[in-house]
């Protein structure tokens, strides 16, 4: 019997490569924010080895989710653009996924909150709005529409602005 010994190396060198964490962090809103409704907020969030992401909001703590789409989110920057919704609540929270591992995932850390939009106080009067031929001493109703706000006041002028004459102080 002999011993044979046989062997060979590589041509050349070669790697191993340890696959790359995966891994997600919710930067905003993270908890404690307040949002009024109906307003352009961006989420965002730092990632790694991650190419695709799904983004999810909810506003009953977590019970329930509303993926945002696809189109709203910048995966490069790490961003989403999301519209508040038109209800206010104290329990929002933002998900932010892998969209191919949903195990890969972080949540806002604490609640946040989307409250009413206080509205621009808006009047338009619709009678008299120019044109009018009034005869003096007669009775005729002031007649506008309003948002935003609860009571109004009405005064008039007969010289251009230069001076008001108040005709109620404060009405519904």
């Amino acid at each position: 019997s002999s011993n044979l010994d046989v062997g060979d190396t590589s041509d050349g060198t070669f790697s191993i490569v340890i696959p790359a964490a995966h891994s997600i962090k919710v930067l905003s809103p993270n908890g404690g924010e307040q949002f009024t409704t109906g307003s352009v907020q961006t989420i965002s969030w730092s990632a790694e080895g991650i190419a695709v992401y799904l983004v999810e909001v909810s506003t009953d703590g977590g019970t329930t989710w509303t993926t945002l789409p696809a189109s709203a989110i910048d995966g490069s920057a790490m961003t989403c653009k999301w519209t508040t919704p038109a209800t206010a609540s104290s329990r929002c929270l933002v998900r932010v996924s892998d969209a191919n591992d949903a195990t890969v995932s972080d949540t806002s850390d604490a609640a946040f909150s989307v409250t009413l939009a206080t509205e621009t106080p808006k009047i338009t009067v619709t009678s008299p709005n120019g044109g009018e031929n009034w005869q003096s001493g007669s009775s005729r109703a002031i007649t506008w529409t309003s948002s935003g706000l609860t009571n109004v006041k009405i005064d008039y002028t007969v010289n251009d602005g230069s001076t008001w004459v108040s005709v109620v102080s404060s009405t519904a």
